[in-house]
């Protein structure tokens, strides 16, 4: 998927997500679980509008958590 696949909205999205946070708290929060990783940023990207108080937003803290509020 290149940058010109992504709708605009997804695209702003990922803008703010790749300039306003800071890589290491998914990292960290991750512990090195991609699923994690990959499932958290697609949740963000659902939101689009809640990016713009990205800094608030509460991680899971397991994979399990993620699962339980589906």
């Amino acid at each position: 998927m290149t940058a010109s696949d992504l709708n605009p909205a997804d695209a702003e999205a990922r803008r703010v997500i790749r300039e306003e946070v800071d890589e290491t708290v998914f990292v960290e929060a991750s512990a090195g679980n991609f699923l994690y990783a990959s499932l958290i940023l697609d949740d963000l990207l659902a939101r689009p509008d809640e990016l713009g108080d990205i800094e608030h937003i509460q991680l899971p803290e397991k994979l399990s958590q993620i699962y339980h509020n589906f």
